[in-house]
C-alpha cells in the first residue's frame, strides 16, 4: 500500500513535470538511470513509458533492493535497479540514453559513465542553475537546456541534454 501511494503521488505531482520534459527527449530504446535513489522518478518514467528498458543504478544496497522490490510488485518487466557505482557497470548492452539528477558535474556524470552509452547515445541530467555547470568534456556538446517548472519549488531546474 505504501509503495503504491509513493508512485500515485509521483505521477500526481512530479510525474507531470517529468513526463513532460522527457516527452522532448530523443527517442531511445535502452536507458540507465544514474543515482537511481531517484524512485520518484526512476519508477513513474518505466510506467509512463513501457517500451523503453530502465535500469537504474545506485551504490546503496537498500535503495537498489527497494527499486527492485518496487519493480516486482507493480510488474514492471521493462524495468531493474542494479547495485553498483556506475563506473565499475559493464552490462553486455551499451544504452541510448542515460539520466541523472545532482549527480556530480556534468563532466564527471559523463567521465564515470561514458563506456555505457551507445555512439548515437544522449546524456540527459537534471541539474540545478544552468550557469553553474555548462562545461562539458572535448568531444562533447550540449545540445539544448530546458528550463523545468517544478511545482511548489522555487529553485531553477533545468534538463541539459549532451551529445557527442
Amino acid at each position: 500500500y505504501q509503495l503504491q501511494q509513493l508512485v500515485l503521488s509521483s505521477l500526481n505531482l512530479k510525474g507531470r513535470y517529468i513526463v513532460t520534459s522527457f516527452c522532448d527527449l530523443p527517442k531511445c530504446q535502452y536507458t540507465c538511470m544514474v543515482k537511481a535513489v531517484l524512485l520518484r522518478i526512476c519508477i513513474p518514467f518505466a510506467i509512463c513509458f513501457p517500451f523503453v528498458d530502465v535500469t537504474m543504478v545506485d551504490t546503496v544496497q537498500k535503495k537498489a533492493a527497494f527499486m527492485q522490490q518496487a519493480c516486482a510488485s507493480l510488474k514492471l518487466a521493462n524495468a531493474r535497479a542494479v547495485h553498483t557505482r556506475i563506473e565499475g557497470y559493464h552490462p553486455q548492452e551499451k544504452y541510448s540514453a542515460i539520466t541523472s539528477r545532482a549527480f556530480s558535474t556534468m563532466t564527471q556524470f559523463i567521465s564515470l559513465s561514458q563506456h555505457l552509452l551507445a555512439s548515437d547515445g544522449f546524456f540527459a541530467a537534471m541539474k540545478g542553475r544552468r550557469e553553474v555547470d555548462e562545461t562539458v568534456p572535448v568531444g562533447w556538446t550540449i545540445e539544448s537546456v530546458s528550463r523545468i517548472e517544478v511545482p511548489f519549488l522555487t529553485e531553477e531546474r533545468h534538463l541539459f541534454l549532451v551529445k557527442r
